[in-house]
């Protein structure tokens, strides 16, 4: 067997690090739904729309990580996530934008659970399917943090927000502070739209699209001012009137009751006063990638899986990756199944250094959290959203500011759980097959120990088929699909703008670990230079010396860097 040189081990020391995937609203009566027609829709597809028909617009499903639209600001087509879980619009888009007027305000900064984004408040023309509106407040971003890493390499330029106005909108604000309190102003593109267009019903729709464990790729829709074709029966479900706790921001937020787990039931308290004995509060946010739900709730869940188990310091939930579970929550009475495919993530992972050690592992997609996050106790993301179709109705308000007609949320469940069985089945076996042998739990929680006492793993990178994830607005620490390695194999939480899919905040901390491995790697590289020049000396100075195959040495981090266990086997907007 011909043996690696010495230098080739060198340089293979130094490259050899893990890719790091980001995982990044006059009193009125009710308004009657109206023709789709009058309405519009964006078909969620991989590719752009043909010409033909102006009320569609290609939106993008990255891998389940991700839910973006085109839209046009100042003449220029933009991908930007669409977010409920916050209020703005900003963009950063790869050439300067012309046609457009700078604000009398002061520069904003939006900030979100992974990265933030600052720069003048500036108006231009925007639209959005067969929508406009003349001119529109937006962020034209001169600087950013974490974005370059998750959003962009995506495709998208910017974030839509769909949250109201009266939460935390930095434009708004901004644009009111320096034009007499003149709120309306600065307030964002859907308000706009409503606006000037009071015939119809103001709401909009989302159906997330599924992509399997190794597709890109789903259908999907988004729409505004009327329902989606095949889904009109979403008129006939229970209205969920937004729930706001005393003293909080209003988010998208709705009651919910109970958890059930293959019949069993849980009922479900929130930790915030003034939330009804027996309720929680979940916000819906489209960009979060994953759930964050209470510590008790995810325990609830994947501990009926047989041989699952939580990794304590990491702070997730591994699990058989063909185990299925049924799991359904209840809002005031209505019930929604989970199809099993977003309860849990499959990924190729590096469990040590040897060659032979890339494995399947499988995640927890409804990610625990033992802390109480202000103003909602459970965070609902896309891999809640997919199972449902949901409506958005912004209420009704006079011209006074206050509200004749609360907003609310109707949800249609689309996931039978036999079905979603029988898919889960197929798409997961099928995936399977394509990817590395299954990881057993034994060599899962031995790669783990040797985490913990190593202060690093033994791995260095992987080659995956499987979709790490992303997180965009607080949507989201985001991740791309390709290698991984046991540091970041999990992905966490989204981030959205003040949504909270910033729960998980793992990004600011990868940092950490990419100057760890660099300095690790390099001084493994000045050690094996130091011994390749020895040995050359030594072979120069006695023929026949014996040389010794090198061996690899784990990088070990410091006793002091702060690395958990959560953040070396990690890997996924942003609120």
């Amino acid at each position: 067997m011909k043996r690696a040189s010495l230098l080739q081990l060198a340089l293979a020391a130094i490259i050899a690090l893990p890719s790091l995937a980001f995982k990044l609203p006059i009193q009125v009566q009710r308004r009657a739904s109206v023709p789709s027609s009058k309405g519009f829709k964006a078909m969620i597809s991989y590719s752009y729309p043909k010409g033909g028909d102006e009320g569609n617009v290609g939106i993008l499903n990255s891998g389940n990580n991700l839910y973006m639209a085109n839209i046009t600001i100042a003449g220029e087509e933009l991908m930007v996530q669409i977010d409920t879980g916050s209020t703005d619009l900003w963009v950063f888009p790869e050439t300067s934008l012309n046609n457009i007027t700078f604000s009398n305000a002061g520069p904003v900064n939006e900030t979100y659970g992974s990265g933030s984004v600052q720069g003048p408040v500036a108006f231009a023309s925007f639209s959005i399917g067969n929508y406009s509106v003349s001119s529109q407040s937006f962020v034209n971003v001169t600087n950013f943090t974490v974005f370059d890493q998750t959003l962009f390499p995506l495709g998208a330029r910017g974030i839509f927000g769909l949250a109201f106005n009266e939460f935390g909108s930095p434009v708004t604000d901004s644009v009111a502070a320096a034009n007499n309190n003149n709120r309306e102003l600065g307030q964002n593109a859907v308000a706009n739209i409503f606006q000037q267009k009071p015939n119809l019903p103001n709401f909009i729709s989302i159906q997330l699209g599924r992509a399997g464990d190794l597709e890109d790729t789903a259908e999907g829709a988004f729409s505004i001012s009327e329902y989606l074709e095949g889904f009109e029966s979403i008129a006939d479900e229970p209205r969920h009137n937004r729930f706001v706790p005393p003293g909080q921001g209003e988010r998208w937020g709705i009651l919910v009751e109970t958890v059930s787990v293959n019949g069993t039931s849980m009922t479900l308290n929130s930790s915030m006063d003034g939330v009804p004995a027996g309720s929680a509060v979940a916000v819906l946010d489209t960009g979060a990638t994953d759930a964050q739900i209470p510590a008790s709730v995810a325990n609830f869940i994947y501990s009926s899986i047989p041989d699952a188990f939580f990794a304590d310091s990491l702070g997730l939930w591994i699990t058989p990756c063909t185990a299925t579970v049924d799991v359904r929550f209840t809002f005031e009475g209505q019930e929604v199944a989970i199809h099993p495919l977003d309860l849990t993530t499959a990924q190729a992972v590096t469990l040590n250094a040897s060659a032979d050690s890339v494995r399947t592992v499988c995640f927890g997609n409804y990610q625990p959290v033992s802390i109480n996050i202000p103003g909602f106790d459970l965070l609902m993301g896309d891999s809640f959203l997919r199972n449902v179709y949901a409506l958005f109705d912004y209420g009704v308000e006079d011209s006074n500011g206050k509200v004749s007609e609360d907003p609310f949320i109707q949800l249609l469940p689309l996931s039978d759980p036999k079905e979603a069985e029988k898919d889960f089945f197929k798409n997961r076996l099928s995936a399977l097959s394509q990817m590395p042998p299954e990881a057993t739990p034994d060599e899962i929680r031995q790669a783990l120990q040797a985490t913990n006492s190593t202060g690093s793993s033994n791995s260095t990178s992987f080659t995956s088929s499987s979709s790490s994830k992303s997180s965009s607005s607080d949507s989201s620490s985001s991740s791309s699909k390709g290698s991984n390695s046991l540091q970041n194999a999990v992905s966490t939480g989204s981030d959205s703008s003040d949504s909270m899919s910033t729960l998980v905040d793992h990004v600011d901390k990868w940092g950490l670990v990419i100057v760890g491995l660099l300095s690790g790697n390099l001084v493994i590289g000045i050690i094996v230079c130091i011994v390749g020049v020895s040995i050359c000396v030594r072979r120069g100075g006695r023929a026949g010396a014996r040389i010794v195959s090198p061996s690899y040495v784990p990088v070990r981090f410091k006793e002091d860097s702060g690395i958990r266990e959560d953040e070396v086997i990690a890997g996924k907007y942003s609120d």
